[in-house]
């Protein structure tokens, strides 16, 4: 005869509390969420990158020039750490996200490193993958864990690691370079001193002299990590910030201006017409129309 099978509470909460290792408040590692329809995401840690596990129900995210996709129970998908961010629900949702800076074993980061090759294959659109068995199964057992208080920092590490055993194992390299595209180059150390701290500068010569390296050593490393000059990126960056500002529904010129640190309305309007071919206002109005519609910077390469 089969047996059903039987849930049980988490025994001996006071020492799990009570222990050194216990995570009252997550910095990485993961959280499982329930979101009514019509809530806003409340991710924490931006800086962080963030693997986002739909279980049931449907969002729509946005994500720098990403904007409205829809994704659903049984998909995951990334997002980069230091993104321009937005989210809704749709239906009611249960998802189980990971907040992780860099992958914790070796042979990850080693795997998602050697993976920069496809990535020049990929024309990266936001896509989610499916969560495959057995790592949709992994995704309900730790989110009952999670549910009933197993917040051990060691036990987030463990899972941590067995997550990406799942991914290596049951998704082809090309899947996983499409998944982890944002966050994929030769150096996790170089990319996330770069991500953390672009924003704290105004200028690149700011952010080289942050770096403590010389210019010439500086721009060439980062043309090996990014596969563009850091003045492209940079600039990338401040179209991909400009464009996701304009979604906003209050969004003003003036707020935008001051929001991406221009001067005078002068050197923004010779900005937009140099980068977007329009004014700041006639931008406005694009993204008004079409919040889909987005124009790269003239003679930049693609990038991460």
């Amino acid at each position: 005869m089969k047996k059903e099978l039987q849930l049980h509470d988490l025994l001996y909460v006071n020492e799990h509390l009570t222990c050194y290792h216990y995570m009252s408040e997550i910095g990485t590692g993961f959280i499982y969420d329930e979101l009514k329809a019509g809530e806003v995401f409340p991710l924490r840690n931006l800086p962080c990158n963030h693997l986002l596990l739909f279980l049931e129900g449907s969002c729509t995210l946005s994500y720098n020039q990403f904007i409205g996709h829809h994704f659903g129970a049984g998909e995951m998908v990334l997002l980069p750490g230091a993104a321009e961010f937005q989210g809704t629900v749709n239906e009611d949702l249960k998802l189980l996200y990971m907040s992780f800076k860099v992958p914790m074993n070796g042979c990850d980061k080693l795997l998602l490193q050697n993976l920069q090759p496809h990535c020049t294959r990929i024309q990266y659109n936001f896509r989610p993958l499916p969560l495959r068995y057995p790592l949709n199964t992994f995704a309900e057992q730790l989110s009952y864990c999670l549910r009933n208080g197993i917040n051990c920092a060691h036990f987030h590490e463990l899972k941590h690691k067995e997550l990406f055993f799942y991914i290596r194992g049951f998704y082809s390299k090309e899947e996983i370079a499409e998944l982890f595209y944002p966050i994929i180059g030769q150096s996790f150390d170089f990319r996330k001193f770069v991500v953390d701290n672009y924003r704290k500068v105004r200028t690149l010569h700011e952010l080289i002299e942050l770096s403590n390296m010389s210019r010439n050593s500086f721009m060439r490393r980062f043309k090996t990590e990014f596969g563009i000059t850091a003045k492209q990126w940079m600039l990338k960056q401040t179209c991909q910030r400009m464009a996701y500002a304009f979604t906003q529904p209050e969004a003003t010129v003036k707020e935008v201006m001051s929001e991406l640190g221009f001067d005078s309305p002068s050197n923004f309007n010779r900005f937009c017409k140099a980068n977007f071919q329009c004014s700041p206002s006639e931008l406005l109005r694009r993204y008004r129309e079409n919040p889909e519609w987005f124009t790269t910077p003239q003679k930049q390469e693609k990038s991460q």
